[in-house]
């Protein structure tokens, strides 16, 4: 209450009087703290304070001032209106369409989880037996433009494959594809964080200075592949890259045949783009959408001297610096 207090204090003192302190104040109910439409999911506990509602909205980017919200609720009454629950809201609702929400819970949500690696079509699966939408218009919105400055980086006419970020998302029952991918692309820009991005703009031991586009390409690759081994598996990447070597990498033929399943030496002959044993460098795109471990393996591989690895038949994963070294180890393990 001092608090709130205070503040009323502090704004009739610098401002030019009664009036303008009251304009003020109604500006910053009427106004929003930003301009994106991404939906934000957000959540009231049963009893839950007004300061701890507020703190969390202000945390969420959702409101521009907590104490304003704290005297809106209070003269308003609307705090003993509030609700548990869980709600959708956006940065760009006002504070007061923000009050007014909070005062009718959903009734029901549905959550959807997306597990990592997953393609754009499986995802489409998984959204049509969700009743979210059909699995075409869930494939055909992530065709289309959508204003994330991390995208920049891909190739023109590019879907959003790679971008799409595996994770539980919990949604309105009303909820559409598009309110879904945007829920996706929002939690890649908070995963592939800023540092994230400054760094990859500086070469390391490990790897050449880089583009999002191609650590992603190269995440989705060892998210396929990994066996609790992404950082050194990048490496081998990076490794075979600087060489001029073919990457080699099982996943991207079976996703350019897409189907899952085991490799014959007659699929390394397939015709594809994404053939990574007929095109040395990185496939034309992603092959799947990585999780955050993959997708930081990529950003901060390890520096070693392999150029090989595989998986043995108990799930160990072995890597080797020579072809020679690769093959012994392939007839001592049983794989070969």
């Amino acid at each position: 209450m001092r608090k709130l207090i205070a503040l009323v204090v502090v704004v009739l003192l610098l401002g030019v009087g009664a009036n303008s302190a009251y304009g003020w104040y109604q500006g910053q109910v009427d106004s929003a703290a930003g301009r994106d439409s991404s939906p934000v999911a957000f959540t009231i506990n049963p009893g839950e304070s007004a300061d701890d509602i507020g703190q969390d909205l202000f945390s969420k980017g959702l409101i521009a001032n907590q104490n304003v919200f704290l005297l809106y609720v209070r003269f308003t009454g609307a705090r003993a209106r509030f609700e548990a629950g869980h709600y959708s809201l956006r940065r760009n609702m006002t504070m007061a369409q923000i009050v007014q929400k909070l005062e009718h819970a959903s009734a029901e949500q549905l959550q959807i989880t997306i597990i990592e690696g997953s393609t754009i079509n499986a995802i489409g699966r998984l959204v049509a037996a969700k009743g979210i939408g059909s699995a075409q218009d869930y494939v055909n919105a992530a065709r289309g433009a959508w204003p994330y400055s991390f995208l920049s980086s891909r190739p023109a006419g590019a879907d959003l494959q790679g971008y799409l970020f595996p994770d539980t998302y919990s949604l309105d029952t009303s909820a559409t594809v598009n309110d879904l991918i945007n829920r996706q692309l929002t939690e890649f820009g908070q995963k592939f964080t800023a540092e994230w991005r400054t760094a990859i703009a500086a070469a390391t031991a490990a790897r050449p200075a880089e583009t999002i586009e191609n650590v992603v390409i190269l995440a989705s690759l060892v998210q396929a592949e990994a066996k609790g081994s992404e950082a050194k598996i990048c490496s081998v990447y990076y490794n075979r890259l600087a060489a001029n070597m073919p990457l080699q990498v099982d996943a991207t033929i079976l996703f350019a045949e897409g189907r899952g399943g085991a490799i014959t030496d007659a699929d390394h002959s397939f015709q594809s783009p994404y053939n990574t044993y007929l095109h040395a460098g990185l496939p034309p795109g992603p092959i799947g959408n990585p999780g955050a471990t993959a997708l930081g393996a990529c950003v901060s591989p390890e520096k070693t001297p392999y150029y090989y690895y595989f998986t043995d038949p108990t799930g160990a994963t072995h890597f080797e610096a020579t072809l020679d070294q690769f093959n012994a180890d392939l007839q001592r393990y049983g794989v070969k």
